[in-house]
């Protein structure tokens, strides 16, 4: 298991989040990475507006689709086709990306 820490001294507007998934070989980790819709971090709340996911076992294949919220709706950017998804469905993707907006 791998962590990696950075210290953030001023909160951003959109707090971008990229997980790095991919081992020395190019094969895929696939832990499980539990993330919520809403974080906060000392006096600053953040709320989930997209999450892109990856499915397949290395960097040369599979596929990335994206979640985005758009509305108070959960839709599902995959290709060419969107449509609307489950907050449940949202937390099932394998985050490759996360982000987050600050809330005011």
């Amino acid at each position: 298991d791998r962590v990696k820490w950075s210290k953030i001294t001023m909160w951003p507007k959109a707090l971008v989040v990229h997980l790095v998934r991919w081992l020395g070989d190019g094969t895929k980790n696939d832990a499980t990475v539990k993330f919520a819709f809403e974080e906060e971090m000392g006096t600053v709340a953040y709320t989930l507006t997209a999450v892109i996911g990856h499915q397949g076992q290395s960097v040369d294949t599979g596929h990335y689709a994206a979640c985005t919220l758009s509305n108070r709706q959960w839709l599902l950017c995959d290709d060419s086709e969107v449509s609307i998804v489950s907050p449940a469905s949202v937390l099932a993707v394998q985050p490759y990306v996360l982000i987050y907006q600050r809330r005011f």
